[in-house]
């Protein structure tokens, strides 16, 4: 779950389904909050309508903590005029129900909850409800920066990619490094050549002098 209050994200599972739901709005926190208490089954789910079908709606949803007095007081009420999940806290004993209430029909939960002595629930003060797709989970995974095990499963391709890359690069450059080894050597063989020449050409006026000093005929003597 993130931590800001206008947006949190919570993975659990739906209709046997595992997904990651975001929740934007002032009551996205309120909200996840008793996603995530009932995901652990720390609430249970005590009739009306199920809480997938709130989710997928796309209404605006609010989270209403009634005491078990107001809360029969509401369930009589509304009927089936009000659509809404009630969810009992297993853990705390103080009777407490916590409601999924949808904003379509607002103004007439309002009219109920003032008769009860619950008093007005706010349009705009709740939450909406949206399922990523794999795509939008990638993109949030990356936003978040995660260290879970998912994010470091995705961050595995990104390593192998990144081989990959390195791998290709030493391929590319491997022509020309295997090349620069050849151009080295002819240049060793050039500079050898030119000296072997030079050597050449120095040695050749001395060979000329002996020469010279060989074909001069000697003195006769006297």
């Amino acid at each position: 779950m993130n931590g800001d209050a206008a947006e949190e994200v919570v993975k659990m599972t739906l209709n046997g389904v595992d997904v990651v739901i975001r929740l934007l709005g002032d009551g996205a926190k309120n909200l996840a909050a008793l996603l995530i208490a009932w995901r652990n089954k720390e609430k249970k789910h005590v009739g009306k309508t199920s809480l997938p079908k709130l989710l997928t709606s796309g209404d605006e949803l609010h989270v209403l903590s009634l005491t078990k007095e107001q809360y029969d007081s509401f369930s009589k009420q509304a009927r089936k005029k009000i659509t809404y999940a009630p969810f009992l806290n297993t853990r705390n004993k103080d009777g407490k129900v916590d409601i999924v209430l949808g904003s379509r029909h607002l103004n007439f939960a309002n009219h109920i909850l003032n008769r009860i002595g619950f008093g007005n629930v706010e349009p705009g003060s709740g939450a909406h409800a949206e399922i990523l797709n794999d795509r939008e989970k990638e993109k949030l995974d990356m936003s978040f920066g995660k260290t879970s095990e998912d994010s470091k499963k995705n961050d595995t391709p990104s390593r192998a990619d990144s081989d990959e890359c390195r791998d290709s690069s030493t391929r590319r450059d491997g022509p020309k490094s295997s090349s620069k080894p050849s151009v080295e050597k002819k240049l060793e063989e050039n500079k050898r050549k030119l000296e072997r020449e030079r050597k050449k050409q120095k040695d050749r006026p001395r060979e000329k002098s002996k020469n010279r000093q060989k074909s001069k005929p000697k003195p006769k003597e006297r």
